[in-house]
């Protein structure tokens, strides 16, 4: 190493930035510029994919929430109802009430039976909408590496809560 030294070779040093300038290959320096426009280009789109991805799954997810809050109330509206229907059934019978009021209750109680069913069938809508938004998420979380184990950790609360829900997505 040290005798390397003294080699006419090693006798030249610079001192200060040195600048090369691309005489002959400004063909190429265009090309690599506009691939590295179109991967920044392609970056952008993806990642504006994903956003939209994730957007559409905390919708449905709201939406989800949302209606299950709503299904539960009207469970509860339904068995009140239920429970005025045959209060006021019993009223009839006992001659303490008309049947107009016997008819209201039973029309109150149809009336959000009928809400109940319309529910449901949104609560699956959601679930639905819902599952095939974290498919889309999931596709991309599958380029980037992530596995589906991981999916079902961050979103435990997404599992189907009553059976027509487990039916109807398959669950045993």
């Amino acid at each position: 190493m040290i005798a390397q030294l003294t080699k006419w070779a090693s006798r030249f040093f610079s001192i200060g930035p040195t600048l090369e300038l691309p005489v002959l290959d400004l063909g190429r320096w265009k090309t690599i510029k506009v691939q590295d426009v179109r991967a920044k280009e392609a970056a952008v789109a993806y990642a504006s994919t994903v956003l939209t991805a994730l957007h559409e799954v905390e919708n449905a997810r709201a939406a989800y929430g949302a209606d299950q809050d709503r299904r539960v109330w009207l469970d509860l509206t339904v068995a009140h109802n239920r429970d005025a229907w045959l209060l006021a059934r019993q009223r009839y019978d006992g001659g303490v009430a008309n049947f107009i009021e016997v008819l209201d209750a039973e029309r109150t109680l149809q009336q959000n039976q009928l809400l109940l069913a319309e529910s449901r069938t949104a609560v699956c809508d959601d679930l639905i909408r819902l599952y095939r938004a974290l498919a889309v998420v999931g596709k991309h979380e599958s380029v980037m590496g992530s596995s589906a184990s991981n999916r079902e950790r961050s979103y435990p609360h997404l599992a189907p809560t009553t059976i027509a829900e487990r039916q109807f997505v398959g669950y045993p």
